[in-house]
């Protein structure tokens, strides 16, 4: 079947040029398309890479202070075996104090009794 005809006298068949502007426009696109996703991930890495060194560093930091706790824990632990004996003695003494204190009680009480048998 013939084409129909066009108005203007030129035939209705399509430009051969027409396919490759649309190619060149569709992969114009694509290009600017995978050139902004580009540009983005390469940015997404930036961020990421300044965030691993923030937290490296911040982990520099609890490395150093858990040192200084292990330390200062190793002597508190020494001072604690230093101190130990003498809070044994000490409760022993804190025991004896008491035992002396109810002997006392009792001799006052056993006097102040002697003392209204006598009257």
């Amino acid at each position: 079947m013939a084409d129909p005809p066009n108005p203007a006298g030129h035939s209705s068949v399509p430009d051969s040029d027409a396919p490759l502007h649309v190619f060149d426009a569709t992969l114009a696109t694509l290009t600017q398309y995978i050139h902004a996703e580009l540009a983005t991930a390469t940015q997404d890495y930036r961020t990421l890479e300044a965030m691993n060194n923030a937290v490296r560093e911040k982990c520099a930091g609890f490395s150093e202070k858990t040192q200084g706790l292990i330390e200062k824990t190793a002597m508190l632990q020494q001072g604690y075996n230093r101190l130990s004996p003498l809070l044994e003695r000490v409760s022993a003494l804190d025991t004896e104090v008491t035992f002396l204190e109810s002997v006392a009680k009792d001799l006052e009480e056993y006097t102040r009794h002697i003392g209204e048998c006598a009257s």
